[in-house]
């Protein structure tokens, strides 16, 4: 991981962050209270400088240095600077009729406006990826970026995460956590991106965002299957050539899959059954039971030869693969930069105080003259 990038996208966030609080506090204030007066929009602005920074400063450290979601440490976060804006209203703006009432809402507003534009933007120009085997369409910043570093995997793990649930990050070069997956939950890897000797997928579908493979189980596919075995088949000497068509058939992804369908229309079972007996390149398979089974190449489902007709033969395979000994969170950035974080942040706050005690010494004044 790049530390100079990622201090400097720590301070873009922190400057961010402020600005957008200031502007929508500020609006917030002038309307719901009717604040006209120019130097106390002034000292809303101010009052955002002094609590808004050292939040997110906090907020940050603690998701850098623990696995702690945001979430979870932004709220009690975001009730402490109500409190403290509070009594700042109630303090120091006066003309602030209702400071707590005030402070509730420009801080809740201020919170969930900026996640709710994002989600609507999500949602309407499509921060998704569409999946067409190995092209690929995506609105992922950093997978468009790195495009040409990528390569196509279209393999489906399993999770396997540390506390029940697998973190998936922004991408594999920022530490944010965007989702989790419970464990034993299957997820599909889109493209896969080595950084550092790691081996990162992108996960599309329901759960998004980028994981570490390391210690991930790979769930065994037709493909793996059909290469493990490739020296194992036989010759199709007609196995299902006299198969009557009864009430369905079952369709395997392979001999003893957890996934199968099952066909009950008898024209599509005796399609296929003929497309098996018509080709002299059928599969044949024999398990350690000594069982057959037989597929089709053209699309490798296979029928259990000995009963067609059961489905009670699923036996869940993982083939395990481990990548890497590495731990499954990125590289986390280290104390002296997040302490630098909090020097910058605390000097903001700092800055923030002197200029309201300022501003208010100078209306005093006034008033008093």
């Amino acid at each position: 991981m790049d530390i100079g990038y990622i201090l400097l996208f720590l301070l873009f966030e922190m400057a961010l962050s402020l600005v957008l609080a200031i502007i929508i506090e500020v609006i917030f204030v002038h309307f719901y209270e009717r604040l006209t007066i120019k130097s106390d929009l002034v000292l809303v602005m101010l009052i955002n400088v002094v609590t808004n920074p050292i939040v997110v400063t906090i907020a940050n450290s603690f998701v850098l240095s623990t696995n702690i979601s945001k979430w979870w440490v932004q709220l009690p976060l975001e009730a402490i600077v109500v409190i403290v804006e509070w009594q700042f209203y109630k303090n120091y703006v006066t003309r602030i009729k209702r400071p707590l009432k005030c402070s509730v809402l420009a801080n809740g507003i201020s919170y969930f406006l900026p996640m709710l534009v994002a989600f609507i933007l999500s949602s309407s120009f499509g921060a998704t990826t569409v999946f067409a085997n190995p092209i690929m369409v995506t609105n992922d910043p950093f997978l468009r970026n790195h495009q040409d570093e990528c390569l196509f995997s279209g393999d489906t793990y399993s999770a396997n995460g540390e506390g029940g649930e697998l973190k998936l990050y922004q991408s594999p070069e920022t530490p944010w956590v965007v989702d989790s997956i419970p464990n034993g939950t299957d997820f599909l890897i889109h493209m896969t991106y080595e950084s550092h000797g790691i081996i990162w997928g992108n996960v599309i579908g329901e759960y998004q965002g980028w994981v570490n493979l390391s210690w991930q189980k790979l769930k065994y596919s037709k493909d793996m299957f059909l290469n493990d075995h490739k020296d194992n088949y036989t010759n199709y000497n007609g196995e299902i050539k006299g198969y009557e068509t009864k009430s369905k058939i079952v369709l395997w992804t392979f001999p003893h899959s957890s996934d199968y369908q099952v066909y009950t229309d008898a024209k599509e079972i005796n399609r296929y059954v003929s497309r098996i007996n018509n080709n002299k390149d059928t599969y044949v398979f024999i398990d350690e039971e000594g069982n057959k089974w037989v597929a089709s190449p053209e699309d490798l489902r296979w029928i259990y030869v000995s009963d067609p007709e059961n489905t009670d033969l699923a036996n869940i395979r993982y083939f395990d693969r481990v990548l890497f000994e590495n731990e499954q969170t990125p590289p986390r950035i280290s104390w002296d930069y997040i302490g630098f974080m909090l020097v910058v942040s605390f000097i903001s706050s700092s800055i923030g105080v002197h200029y309201i005690k300022t501003k208010v010494n100078i209306h005093v004044q006034q008033n008093i003259q």
